[in-house]
């Protein structure tokens, strides 16, 4: 009888435990939890480094092939720049994973069937939370030790690899500011230190040059002597101008363009070993709070990763449901909000009477208390939570039901799928693209105290250009995912069986993309030039606040004219100070028109009030009637920078360069790669697709969708820099990659 009690006492205990949900989690289980958050931790980690450097690849294929750089240093500092920014990145990928984790463990009923072997979800705390202390801890290794000794690296790479290329930052048509100077040249050599058709402007002199050619070199870090040859000056000193030939000038740039420039005071602390840091003595109260503001950041970013973990559980058990792709959309929304808050931090340091310690660490405290307030919510309501999420189950498992009863034609089922796939895959690398781009700008956005409306403004404006560079590639993810999860489902099998060919089958995929073709053409040919004109304009404006109140100065150089607007309001369509020299077949000046304020009238022409015509000629200056209406593309199309122009554009000031016998070789090469472009939607998903369809399988698969998207960008960053240098022609610079993609496509459907 004693026994009986007991063993029905056991049972008792048992079953209460099993309903109320207090059972232990247990070693297995815990361990298991772990490695599920642990993988796409990894998974987010790589991705958005691997993000980093693609980003990046073209702008370093150019260093390497025609600026000079040794492949050894291009290496090493894309290293420089992986260790960098994926100490930035490890606390949100430690978020995605978990949440990534935690979607697919709902998605696949498994957090149901613990609830219903009577462990709490509040159990999952304990895993999690140890994926979050394990990424704290290799957090705090990287911001105390590695990434102040990779920035010291880098700066001393950069100081050394540049004293031999000083022209490493000028590209032909384009001005570029140091300090107080400006440098434009209608063409550079490759590796930019011989320059023909130069326009310097001095802000100190107020004065323009213009010459034939020039030189560069660099005699110490942060000084560039620019050596100009045969050129003129229209001074404007005085009522009268007067003209000034010089067969040689020479003057010395610099600022934050000049190569080799050492580090600031803040980027100093950035670069010093924890230890010496903490030892520092400053010199005055900026400094003080400067390294105490360091010490604070460096600290307080690792711990991001457990805060954000902390966040990560009952953020995804308040949600409900999820599918394996929710997780990771969740955790970037999250990783916005938290950027957010890690903008007002910065913008809190700026402030003296602001305690450093709060202002550093109040996102993470941010990030504890949601949690926390999200968890109370979550365990108090839980029970009347259960029997909703019961019904809600039952609901959907009706309505899965009730569509596998429907009938749907082969050709709109598969264009469904890919659709919605596609859509999936574009918006998560977009936002892992915008993510990569914020943290590589953080620094900068702080500098200058950007307020977060004004970021939010700013990439509002450059979205359409991460865009255009996800779109292929996202084309070509879901081309090789839809064909895995098909021939994982068994549907290419019964496919084949009915007769159908998986090739013929998929054929909606092809179509898609194909439509997506002409749309990447308009957005690239139409949409990008006026956005990234704008978002240059924010950026020049609100970013860095240089011309408040919607005036900015624009500065543009072509083969047939230089112009210089001391601050236009493109609204209210005014340029005041306006000066413009229309330039002879040597570069040089030949006539300037210089006009107080010019009003827009539409259609390229503008009213010009107290305007002042010059000729100028070997013989001097002669003044001449000014017209009261004058024609100024160069104002709305902002000629000096090709990704400001559309294809018209961009054939017109190739024209106008060989008109004035420059090379217009770079510019050429841009036309032939934007002309290119649109087609990577159709190629590169048709590739992936064919190589999926022999591998079918969902890792190979995705491996080589990896491989296919990142061998492109690599082959179509060194196929441009090639072409910058005149070692291939345009045409083969721009279309190669995408005939060697559509080749190797032919050859498979060939074999197929």
């Amino acid at each position: 009888m004693l026994a009986g009690s007991e063993s029905k006492n056991e049972a008792a205990r048992a079953a209460k435990a099993l309903t109320s949900g207090h059972r232990p989690l247990g070693w297995t289980l815990f361990g298991y939890i772990t490695r599920e958050a642990v993988f796409p931790t990894l998974l987010a980690l790589g991705g958005l480094s691997l993000a980093a450097v693609t980003k990046s690849l073209l702008g370093l294929s150019d260093l390497l092939v025609n600026r000079g750089f040794s492949g050894a240093d291009t290496a090493a500092f894309v290293g420089f720049e992986i260790v960098v920014l994926a100490a930035r990145i490890l606390p949100f990928a430690v978020l995605l994973g978990a949440l990534i984790a935690l979607g697919r463990l709902a998605a696949d009923r498994e957090l149901l069937a613990l609830e219903s072997c009577g462990i709490s979800p509040g159990r999952l705390i304990g895993p999690v939370l140890a994926v979050g202390c394990l990424g704290t801890l290799g957090g705090l290794a990287l911001s105390l030790q590695v990434v102040p000794a990779t920035l010291a690296a880098r700066e001393q790479l950069l100081i050394r690899s540049t004293l031999e290329q000083p022209g490493s930052v000028l590209r032909a048509g384009i001005v570029q500011e140091f300090g107080e100077r400006r440098l434009s040249a209608l063409e550079a050599s490759s590796r930019g230190d011989d320059l023909r058709g130069v326009m310097l402007h001095a802000d100190d002199l107020d004065e323009t040059f213009f010459s034939e050619s020039a030189s560069l070199r660099v005699p110490e870090p942060g000084k560039i002597v620019v050596t100009l040859h045969d050129g003129v000056i229209v001074t404007n000193a005085g009522e009268r101008s007067q003209l000034v030939r010089f067969k040689l000038f020479r003057t010395e740039l610099h600022g934050d363009q000049a190569v080799g420039k050492p580090q600031g005071e803040e980027g100093r602390f950035s670069a010093m070993p924890t230890r010496e840091l903490g030892a520092e003595v400053p010199s005055t109260p900026q400094d003080d709070r400067a390294i105490r503001s360091e010490l604070a950041r460096r600290f307080a970013t690792p711990f991001a990763a457990l805060a954000l973990t902390w966040l990560a559980v009952p953020l995804a058990l308040t949600l409900g449901g999820g599918t394996r792709g929710s997780g990771g959309v969740v955790g970037l929304a999250v990783t916005v909000i938290y950027y957010g808050m890690l903008q007002a931090s910065n913008g809190l340091l700026e402030f003296p009477d602001v305690p450093v310690a709060a202002a550093a660490w109040f996102p993470n405290i941010a990030a504890l208390l949601g949690g926390s307030v999200l968890m109370i919510r979550r365990f108090v309501l839980l029970r009347e939570q259960q029997p909703r999420g019961r019904a809600g189950d039952a609901r959907a498992v009706r309505s899965q039901r009730a569509s596998a009863g429907r009938r749907w034609s082969l050709t709109r089922y598969v264009a469904r799928r890919y659709l919605v796939t596609a859509l999936l895959g574009i918006g998560v690398l977009l936002l892992a693209y915008l993510l990569v781009d914020v943290l590589e700008r953080l620094e900068r956005f702080a500098e200058n105290g950007a307020e977060f409306a004004e970021v939010l403004r700013y990439y509002g404006a450059r979205l359409p250009l991460l865009l255009s560079r996800v779109l292929p590639m996202g084309l070509l993810v879901a081309a090789a995912m839809l064909v895995s999860a098909m021939a994982s489902e068994g549907e290419l099998v019964g496919m084949e069986a009915c007769g159908i060919r998986a090739g013929r089958g998929l054929l909606p995929v092809l179509l898609l993309a194909a439509l997506a073709v002409p749309g990447f053409f308009l957005l690239v040919d139409r949409v990008l030039p006026q956005t990234n004109a704008l978002a240059d304009r924010l950026r020049e404006t609100e970013i860095k606040n240089k011309a408040p109140g919607g005036w900015e100065e624009i500065w543009s150089h072509t083969a047939r004219s230089a112009l210089h607007v001391g601050a236009l309001n493109t609204r209210a369509g005014i340029a005041r100070d306006l000066t413009l020299y229309e330039l002879g077949s040597t570069g040089l000046p030949e006539r300037r028109l210089d006009a107080r304020v010019a009003t827009a009238l539409g259609h390229e022409q503008w009213r010009l009030a107290d305007a002042k015509l010059t000729l100028i000629s070997r013989a001097g200056l002669l003044d001449a009637p000014a017209p009261e209406m004058r024609s100024l593309p160069e104002i709305e199309s902002s000629l000096s920078d090709p990704s400001h122009l559309d294809i018209v554009q961009l054939q017109k000031h190739i024209s106008d360069a060989k008109l004035g016998g420059y090379s217009s070789t770079a510019f050429e090469v841009d036309l032939q790669a934007r002309l290119s472009q649109p087609f990577q939607c159709l190629l590169l998903p048709w590739l992936g697709l064919l190589i999926a369809l022999g591998a079918r399988k969902p890792a190979p698969s995705l491996l080589w969708a990896i491989a296919i998207g990142v061998g492109f960008i690599l082959m179509t960053g060194g196929s441009i820099a090639f072409g910058y240098g005149g070692a291939i022609p345009a045409i083969a610079a721009g279309w190669l990659p995408s005939g060697v993609v559509g080749l190797a496509a032919v050859v498979l459907q060939l074999r197929r």
